[in-house]
Formats: C-alpha cells, structure tokens, sequence
C-alpha cells in the first residue's frame, strides 16, 4: 500500500469556539491541526469568552476573503457555513479541523472500503484466516481473495487495495495486496488511528493524506473483515488518488455516492445477476429468492448509511421500473413503479456507473443525490441497475 513516505496536504481552514473564557495572545496556548498537519499562527490568535479570533491577515490567507476593518475576526460561523468538521480536545488545548473536501473524499473512500468489505465477510475472512496461516502467497486461497481486490480496484480507478491484520498494539503486516508491484507479504506498517478504529468495528478514513512516488497524492480507508464466525480477521485497505484541485461540491458528492453504487455492484454480479432476472419474471417480491437479493441490498445501505438502495430495469427507451427495493413497509416503492429514464441511468445501462447532476428532496430525509452502476448476470448480460440514494444536505436543492 506504499504508505512509508508520507506528505500531508494542507488546505484552507478556519477556527471556531473552543470552551474558554481565557483571553490570551500566546502560540503555545493551544493547538492548531488542520487535516491532519499542526499549523502555527504565531501570535495572531486571541482566545476571547470562549472565541478564536484571527487578524484580518489570516483571514484573508485561510479563508480566501479579504477584511477591510482592521479588527481581529471572530470565525465559528464561517467555519459552520464552510462546512468544515471541528473537533477539540480539552486535555491538549487542540483544535482539529477536516475541511469539507478532505471529508468528502474521505468518506468517498471509506464508501468504496466498507462496500468492498461485504465481498469478503464470511468465507472470504476464513480464507483470508488461511492465507495468514500459510505465511505465503503462493496458494490458490490468495489467488481467490487476490481476485476480489482487483475487482474492487478496477472498478474504482483506486491506487492500492490491500488487507492488514493487527499484530500487535503498535504494529500492522500487510497480507493481500492487488498492486502489479506488490509490497512484501508481512510488511510492517506502524498502527494509525484510523486502523484503530476500523479494527474496533467501524470503516475510517485517514485524516491525513500521503504521497506516492508514482501516482502522486492519496487518501486511504479502512473497513474491517469478517471470517463466518463473525471475528474481524483483517482490515481492507484502499488508497485513492486525491484531488486538492477538486472543489465542486456537487462532483465531490456525486462521485461518493457512484463510488458506492459501483462497489455494491460487484456484490450482485453472476448469480445474483441470474436472481433478479428470476425476480422479474415472477412479477412480485413474495418470494425467498425476493428476500435474499433484498438483503444484500440492506447491507449496502445499512453499512453506508444510505438512504434508499434498489434496483431498476428497463422497459423502454423512456422508461424504468423499479424492481427490489431495500426499504421495506411504507417507506418502500411498490413492484414496478415507473420512472421515466434519465441521463444517469442511460451511462449505467450503456455499462458505466453514474450520477445524477441533480438533486432532489425526499419528504421524510431532505435532499438526496442519487447514483447507479450496471449488474450483470452469469452471461456477462446487464439486467438491471444498482440504485443508491444518499443524504445531500450540503448541496441544497439542484435542479
């Protein structure tokens, strides 16, 4: 995963209230860290009844606007409309900030990590348990599991895709790797807190990112691995090319949200492919078969906090219907609802996962951005869309 050289990119911030009373101008007072890199103010901070206040200079260098009175600037509310993720840390006197395209990056490969994960629970975590004990790559186990990582990153455009496994508090190996020029099975890789959380049960993004020496600057998620007893086994890696430049939000958004359509496609090629054309053919969901395909798409949901997740087919040039449906009661579409073919399905159905330009607002969970990637059947022939709704409160309503 080639995480060795580190180069942590800097972006725009802005400060925010802290939870002091104190008024002091002093550099060692407290701790500014923003996504990921200590930034020093020197002296031009003042902490007043509880707000940060910066000198119109540093405005105009951290928030790109210009401030004719020559007054310090109070910047909590900046920092809220900007959409940047604040933390503090009492005992250190730290403030953290992820601005919003560290995040959303971030949380668009953390999309891609958690997805992939549901490729690999069960067998493939017990497989993964056989690789480790093996102590080796030359086996059939690894060319199996080697498989799905490719996959995966193929079909993500991503850097690296890995798995590591924790050896000690402090330590990682790394196990699978999907690169053409695989890091040594068994590489060290000092513990992180991002591998802390993912191996505590819960996908996470580095804050940080880190430069390769071939394909320039990354981001790296990490979800955890299940073997069929339901242990986590391992960690998923991915590494994926990060974009300082990238600042639509509604790309940054789109992409995220394909990004986990994409991935979740994979779960439902071949068989499951052949299921959903037996799914339509029935002409209902009373069916086991229903409920099966219907639960894999909960765990898209459930494990991206999507949403909606269903499937579309198409009947015309003009037209749609929705087929499985992860929501169930009130809250789920009936079988073959119509709708009409937009931009984005005719991509997906020519082979190519992706997103609506637009947004539009659901009556119980405000705005949503929506996206979808092809699902074959055993003969490699599309049958049905991948649908994924997301929760898009920070784009507001585009039409």
């Amino acid at each position: 995963m080639h995480m060795k050289k580190k180069s942590i990119f800097v972006l725009m911030l802005v400060f925010v209230l802290v939870g002091t009373t104190t008024t002091a101008f002093a550099s060692s007072d407290f701790n500014f860290i923003v996504d990921g890199e200590e930034v020093d103010l020197g002296y031009d901070y003042v902490v007043e009844n509880g707000r940060v206040l910066v000198t119109p200079d540093w405005a105009k260098l951290l928030l790109g606007v210009e401030i004719t009175k020559d007054s310090l600037v109070p910047l909590r509310d900046t920092a809220e409309a900007l959409d940047y993720i604040v933390k503090w840390e009492g005992s250190t006197k730290t403030v953290s900030l992820i601005s919003p395209v560290n995040r959303l990056i971030g949380e668009k490969v953390m999309g891609i990590a958690a997805t992939g994960s549901l490729l690999l629970n069960g067998e493939f975590g017990d497989l993964h348990e056989e690789i480790v004990a093996d102590g080796h790559r030359d086996s059939e186990a690894y060319d199996a599991f080697l498989a799905v990582l490719q996959e995966i990153r193929d079909i993500n455009n991503a850097t690296y895709v890995y798995t590591l496994i924790k050896v000690s508090e402090d330590m990682t190996n790394l196990i699978v790797d999907a690169a053409d020029d695989p890091d040594e099975y068994g590489e060290e890789y000092e513990m992180e807190p991002q591998f802390v959380t993912a191996f505590n049960g819960s996908p996470s993004y580095a804050i940080h990112t880190w430069e390769s020496s071939y394909h320039g600057t990354q981001k790296s998620a990490f979800a955890p691995i299940y073997n069929s007893a339901g242990k986590i086994v391992a960690l998923l890696g991915i590494d994926y090319p990060y974009d300082a430049t990238k600042s639509d939000m509604n790309v940054l958004v789109g992409e995220k949200v394909m990004a986990i359509a994409a991935t979740g496609s994979l779960l439902l090629n071949g068989e499951f492919g052949d299921l959903h054309e037996e799914i339509v053919a029935d002409g209902h969901r009373d069916s086991e078969v229903y409920d099966e395909f219907q639960f894999v798409l909960q765990q898209i949901r459930d494990i991206n906090n999507a949403t909606y997740v269903y499937t579309l087919i198409k009947v015309s040039d003009d037209m749609t219907n929705l087929i499985v449906d992860a929501a169930e009661g009130d809250d789920a579409d009936e079988y073959g609802a119509e709708y009409e073919m937009e931009p984005q399905f005719v991509t997906a159905f020519n082979g190519s996962p992706s997103y609506a330009i637009h947004t539009w607002e659901d009556e119980w969970y405000g705005i949503q951005k929506s996206a979808f990637a092809p699902i074959y059947n055993t003969k490699g022939e599309l049958v049905a869309l991948l649908g994924v709704d997301y929760p898009a409160d920070v784009l507001g309503l585009i039409k």
